[in-house]
């Protein structure tokens, strides 16, 4: 069987990802008190810095991420797994709580909306301004 080792693994990463393995360790550090941080708010953290907006690179930094956390070299705890979450339900208590918070979300979100459509239709009076 070939392929990845699963789990803690050794890592001896090449001489040229050590600059970017110290920026990672510098963006958890600056954000220390928000950690643990998701690979894509590091990635953004690190374009921020000058490093390419691309694909290849946001999975390069995944990449380098797991490899450090599974070596040890980034605590397991600094970096975020957003996966797929689930919202377990108990009972219909539950069920009707849940359907409770989100019509209200969704009222919350029509109230927002109503708003940006009075100060879109305020600039439009104000500033002669035509647009859908």
């Amino acid at each position: 069987m070939t392929g990845r080792v699963k789990g803690f693994a050794s890592w001896k990463p090449q001489r040229r990802t050590e600059p970017l393995l110290l920026d990672i360790g510098e963006v958890l550090s600056e954000y220390r008190k928000y950690l643990p941080l998701t690979v894509r708010q590091v990635f953004y953290r690190l374009v921020s810095k000058g490093y390419p907006k691309s694909e290849g690179f946001y999975d390069s930094v995944q990449d380098k991420c797991n490899r450090a956390r599974r070596s040890g070299r980034i605590p397991f705890t600094s970096i975020r797994d957003d996966g797929v979450s689930r919202q377990a339900v108990e009972s219909t208590l539950d069920l009707e709580v849940l359907a409770r918070s989100r019509e209200q979300e969704r009222l919350e979100q029509a109230e927002v909306q109503d708003k940006l459509d009075e100060v879109n239709e305020a600039l439009r009076g104000a500033f002669g301004l035509e647009w859908e």
